[in-house]
C-alpha cells in the first residue's frame, strides 16, 4: 500500500509540469476597445497573445510609446469589408511602438499609423515604429501622416542594422 501511494506522488511533479507547459503554450486574445488602454493591454500580454483591436482610434498619451520589448505577441486591427483601416493608432512626440534589443517577434497587422514627433531632441524617433536590434513583422498596415520634420525616419526606424530586422509586406 505504502508503495502505491509512493508512485502515485512521484507521478505528480510530471503532471504539475505538464499542466504548467500546456499553460505556457496557450494564447490569450485581448480584446481592446478605444475606450480601454492600449498601453495596458500591451503590458498585460505575454508571449503567444494576440492583442485585437476593435476598429476606432486609440490615443496614445503626449510622449508615450507601446512598449512590446520581450514578448512574441500579435498586434491585429481591424478592417471593413471594404478594406479600410478601422483600428487607427495616434501618436504625439514618441514612437507609438518600441521593439528594442530582442529576439522575440512582434507582429503588427491590419493597422493604421498617424501622428507627429515634432521638438523632440536627437533624431532616432519616427512616428508609428522604432526597430532596434529586434524582429517586427508588419502585414497590411497603413502608415498615413507620419510627419517628423526633424527626425530620420517619418514612419518607421529600424536601427541595428547587423541584428535588426523588419518585414513589411
Amino acid at each position: 500500500m505504502v508503495h502505491r501511494l509512493w508512485a502515485a506522488f512521484s507521478f505528480l511533479p510530471f503532471l504539475l509540469l505538464l499542466l504548467g507547459l500546456s499553460r505556457a503554450t496557450m494564447a490569450d486574445v485581448i480584446v481592446v476597445s478605444p475606450k480601454d488602454s492600449l498601453i495596458d493591454a500591451v503590458q498585460m500580454a505575454q508571449t503567444g497573445d494576440e492583442i485585437q483591436l476593435e476598429a476606432g482610434d486609440y490615443f496614445l498619451p503626449a510622449g508615450e510609446s507601446l512598449v512590446t520589448t520581450g514578448k512574441a505577441i500579435l498586434i491585429r486591427g481591424t478592417r471593413g469589408v471594404d478594406g479600410a483601416w478601422l483600428s487607427r493608432i495616434h501618436s504625439i512626440n514618441a514612437s507609438a511602438i518600441e521593439h528594442n534589443g530582442t529576439v522575440e517577434e512582434l507582429e503588427l497587422e491590419d493597422l493604421a499609423f498617424t501622428g507627429i514627433v515634432d521638438g523632440v531632441s536627437g533624431t532616432d524617433t519616427p512616428v508609428a515604429l522604432r526597430v532596434f536590434q529586434g524582429r517586427v513583422f508588419v502585414r497590411d498596415c497603413l502608415f498615413d501622416q507620419c510627419h517628423a520634420p526633424t527626425q530620420d525616419g517619418a514612419a518607421v526606424q529600424n536601427i541595428g542594422a547587423s541584428t535588426g530586422h523588419l518585414t513589411l509586406f
